[in-house]
């Protein structure tokens, strides 16, 4: 792994550890420490900009699992339900 690419891996933990909600805090948090080693680069991109949605509509998402209204993000919303499902 490049610094270039830790770096980056390093931000997108902080960004989802630290969303301003005690909840989304740990629900995103927790999924990002399980998974980013793991995301090729467009999974990357779809995990940052999904990261960049309002906690409001993100919370909402994942706790009303409505999978149309999260769009673009459905499967990213799927996969972080699942990981919370065990």
């Amino acid at each position: 792994m490049t610094d270039d690419n830790n770096t980056r891996l390093q931000r997108l933990r902080y960004r989802a550890s630290r969303r301003g909600s005690r909840e989304l805090d740990l629900l995103l948090g927790r999924y990002a420490e399980h998974a980013l080693e793991a995301m090729n680069e467009d999974e990357l991109e779809e995990f940052a900009a999904f990261l960049g949605c309002p906690d409001p509509i993100i919370q909402a998402w994942i706790m009303n699992g409505d999978d149309a209204a999260a769009g673009e993000f459905g499967e990213l919303i799927k996969r972080i339900q699942l990981f919370h499902a065990h």
